[in-house]
């Protein structure tokens, strides 16, 4: 299995997103290889918490899992920063610390050997406009956020939709957010032919908010883009449970833009 290794490193500083009801953490290996916590949630049955441990004497940085918490906990100061599986489900690999002598802590999933990190693809929604709203960046966030305390057009955070390639890597094309300011709709796009169509329609580039794959790969959905004619408003999903939910209530499918972790 040449995608990937199973040891974390000392000296490797986590990039953490956190809402109320997910949690996720990216750690980079010594060789530039990075792993995901799979996106679970916080109170699921069947997780158990990954630590970020600082030791008080040094400022060594490592991540381990409960038993090893229990017996550094004097000595450093822990924070529990994901949640990983304590049993093996489809695609997972064990998460093991060279700390721990190898011994497996729980389960997380892997993204592609060439990834430098990733972000989380979120949903947002604005009751006022009737508009979903995709976001990646944090630039993206705020263009969003800069509409609160506005009631007719604020956004709130939805879901989230899956993980995006930060950095382009092999297999990858960029993902654009879309925007029309006739229709005050916000969509995605990465197929070229996609681009020019909402182009010719009035839409506009307004960033990059990550990097999908062209292609399906292991641990990778395909992103959908839906629109509803009535409302002008596009969504964007990779639960089929989820897709389902959103023709049931108007919206068409445009088609698969490319595929993200999820």
């Amino acid at each position: 299995r040449p995608w990937w290794r199973t040891l974390f490193t000392r000296n490797r500083v986590s990039v953490l997103y956190c809402t109320t009801t997910m949690s996720e953490v990216h750690t980079i290996t010594q060789d530039g290889r990075a792993f995901r916590c799979g996106l679970l949630p916080m109170k699921e049955m069947g997780c158990t918490p990954l630590y970020k441990i600082v030791f008080k004497k040094g400022d060594t940085i490592v991540f381990g899992g409960k038993e090893y918490q229990q017996s550094v906990k004097d000595e450093a100061d822990c924070s529990i920063v994901g949640y990983m599986s304590e049993r093996p489900k489809k695609g997972m690999v064990p998460f093991t610390s060279i700390v721990q002598g190898s011994k497996v802590a729980g389960y997380v999933f892997p993204t592609h050997k060439d990834s430098t990190g990733v972000s989380l693809l979120k949903m947002y929604y604005s009751r006022g406009r009737c508009d979903h709203a995709a976001v990646a960046t944090s630039a993206g966030e705020q263009d969003l956020l800069l509409s609160l305390g506005d009631k007719k057009h604020e956004y709130y955070f939805d879901k989230p939709i899956g993980s995006i390639e930060v950095s382009p890597i092999e297999g990858t094309t960029p993902l654009f957010r879309m925007w029309h300011g006739h229709h005050l709709n916000s969509t995605l796009a990465a197929k070229p032919e996609t681009i020019d169509t909402l182009t010719s329609q009035g839409y506009c580039k307004v960033r990059i908010e990550g990097h999908i794959f062209t292609s399906q790969t292991f641990f990778t959905s395909p992103l959908q883009i839906l629109y509803h004619e009535g409302m002008k408003d596009s969504a964007a999903s990779c639960d089929p449970k989820e897709v389902n939910t959103y023709t049931e209530q108007g919206y068409i499918i445009q088609g698969i833009e490319g595929y993200v972790y999820h």
